[in-house]
């Protein structure tokens, strides 16, 4: 049917699910640049926000966003649309959701890394001395090598929504801050030169 199509065309390989985590890494990174003042920071905190969407929109084209987090990404979609803030509660219960899904993903890696650890173990235990390459006992099956990173995905996409909302506020703030400046700025520019003009616009100096 036309969904398992688009399933299987927006599937991504196994052993290619890490390189959709590159623009959050991306970001990661960028998003803890130091700059000496906010003017400085806002190209860094720009490019650390576009990088995530790009991750967003790329776990959206390949299906990889749970339901709660397409949820989420629409409604905070709508919220910038009309200029809104989050519902406190609702924030609020998400917040909590997503503290108690990054336990259960962080413990469900941990038990796969264990998994993964005893089978190299065991490949190597068992492997010939004269094999030239006992690494082809794979320590880790397709099935739950897919699970590792579709588990990294899922959180790096909870993260990301959180850290899109903290940068888009920082980002205002950096503006307002901006604007705030500018018009200091400006009327400090007209209400400087002082003096008054004479008839024939010579500025006369008061003693």
């Amino acid at each position: 049917d036309e969904h398992g199509k688009l399933e299987q065309l927006h599937r991504i390989a196994t052993s290619d699910l890490k390189y959709v985590l590159c623009e959050f890494y991306l970001a990661e990174v960028v998003s803890r640049t130091r700059a000496p003042n906010p003017a400085a920071r806002a190209p860094f905190a720009a490019e650390a926000a576009d990088a995530l969407e790009a991750f967003l929109r790329r776990c959206e084209v390949h299906d990889l966003l749970t339901p709660e987090a397409k949820r989420q990404r629409e409604e905070l979609k709508r919220q910038r649309e009309r200029g809104q803030n989050a519902d406190p509660g609702t924030a609020r219960a998400d917040k909590v959701a997503r503290f108690r899904r990054e336990r259960a993903i962080r413990a469900r890696l941990e038990e796969l890394e264990s998994t993964r650890r005893r089978r190299a173990e065991e490949a190597l235990l068992n492997a010939d001395w004269d094999d030239e390459d006992p690494d082809d006992a794979s320590p880790e099956d397709e099935v739950e090598e897919r699970e590792r990173w579709t588990l990294l995905i899922e959180d790096a996409a909870a993260k990301s929504l959180d850290n899109a909302t903290h940068l888009a506020r920082e980002l205002e703030m950096i503006a307002a801050r901006g604007e705030l400046e500018a018009a200091r700025m400006g009327g400090e520019g007209e209400g400087g030169g002082g003096g008054e003009r004479g008839e024939g616009g010579e500025t006369l100096i008061a003693e």
